[in-house]
């Protein structure tokens, strides 16, 4: 099994670049997803910034004339990041499509503003970018395009007499006030694009560190079995998810005179009986096989009798009595089991349930090793 995770991280590492662009544009962001939480938050914070900068200018440079547009976006922008902080949940599958909406409020102040001198083309760099982190680059890199063919029809043909707070320009003026909007605008899409090309790298790049070290914790990094960590929270969701009647059973493992192993034989072959024990344990499916620390072990089932519990342990005990060193095909390794079967109710006791196992484990000692005890 930890193999074949090795092989589909190595396959996955191998994904051409071409390919991880690929499927970054496939992606559709409008979902519930909490990595983006902060991203939007942030964003959002930024948009107040913007709505409240770009108020106070308009007071200041034009009067009224703008003020309701930019204050609708300021206000949309204070309630849009409350609901963000405060009714996550709830708004969560729907906030990348509401934060995209003030996108399309500044199309309007572009439209009004931009006829009058080609400077005020900077208005269309923010379109795209806030397109493109808001929707994803598929829908936003087309919904960026959209808007520039639209708006161009608009800028540069007749229909633009019919925008508000229009004045004449000079006919001498278009040419550098096309070449200025078609390249303000293919930059920005560009550069909303790569920005968020690199911004999915990074966060598919720390997603996977972070499911990389949480496994690592919860595994034992000799013999690829989980370990003490893993079987907690394995007992934690079992207290709060069990079923009525559910039993569950545990088998302690420990292996017979594994101090003389590493004594005859050195600490680096007692390594390889681990090892080796480790697969043995694995050759057959369980709900969970633990090294507990040392030369122990632990296997958890569920729901099994006693009869068919005890079987499978004394088939364990013949399977491991079966393994052989490559290097030592001398050393007889076998192991003492405790067995304890117990339900699953709101009294069950996880310190009394692993010490009844570790109780019958030392009785399996006491009486000869080699054998099952309960």
């Amino acid at each position: 099994m930890q193999s074949m995770k090795r092989k589909q991280e190595q396959k996955a590492n191998n994904v051409s670049l071409f390919e991880r662009v690929k499927n970054i544009i496939g992606k559709n962001i409008l979902s519930v997803d909490t990595r983006y939480h902060m991203q939007d938050t942030l964003l959002i914070a930024l948009m107040i910034i913007c709505g409240f900068t770009l108020t106070l200018c308009n007071i200041v440079l034009y009067e009224w004339y703008l003020l309701i547009d930019t204050g609708i976006f300021f206000v949309y922008s204070i309630v849009l990041f409350v609901c963000n902080l405060l009714i996550w949940k709830k708004i969560g599958k729907y906030i990348h499509f509401l934060t995209s909406i003030p996108t399309w409020m500044l199309i309007i102040p572009y439209f009004s503003l931009a006829p009058i001198d080609p400077i005020y083309t900077y208005w269309i760099s923010f379109i795209p970018v806030l397109l493109i982190s808001t929707l994803g680059l598929k829908r936003g890199w087309w919904g960026g395009i959209g808007i520039f063919v639209i708006s161009l029809i608009f800028q540069v043909t007749p229909l633009r007499e019919i925008l508000p707070y229009t004045q004449p320009v000079a006919i001498e003026n278009y040419t550098i006030y096309v070449v200025t909007y078609t390249l303000t605008a293919f930059l920005s899409l560009l550069l909303g694009f790569s920005v968020t090309i690199f911004n999915e790298f990074i966060i598919e790049k720390l997603a996977s560190l972070e499911a990389r070290y949480y496994d690592a914790s919860r595994t034992d990094k000799l013999t690829g079995l989980s370990n003490q960590m893993r079987f907690s929270q394995y007992i934690d969701s079992l207290k709060k998810n069990y079923k009525e009647g559910e039993t569950i059973n545990l088998m302690f493992i420990d292996v017979d005179n594994f101090k003389s192993i590493n004594d005859n034989y050195g600490h680096l072959v007692g390594n390889d009986v681990l090892v080796l024990l480790a697969k043995a344990f694995t050759m057959s499916p369980h709900e969970l096989t633990i090294r507990w620390g040392g030369d122990e072990f632990v296997i958890i089932e569920k729901n099994k009798t006693k009869e068919e519990f005890v079987k499978e342990a004394n088939d364990l005990i013949k399977t491991v009595s079966e393994i052989r060193h490559p290097d030592y095909p001398d050393l007889q390794v076998t192991i003492s089991v405790g067995i304890s079967i117990q339900k699953i109710d709101k009294n069950f006791s996880f310190d009394k349930f692993i010490n009844s196992a570790d109780d019958s484990v030392n009785k399996a000692k006491r009486q000869g090793k080699n054998q099952v005890q309960m």
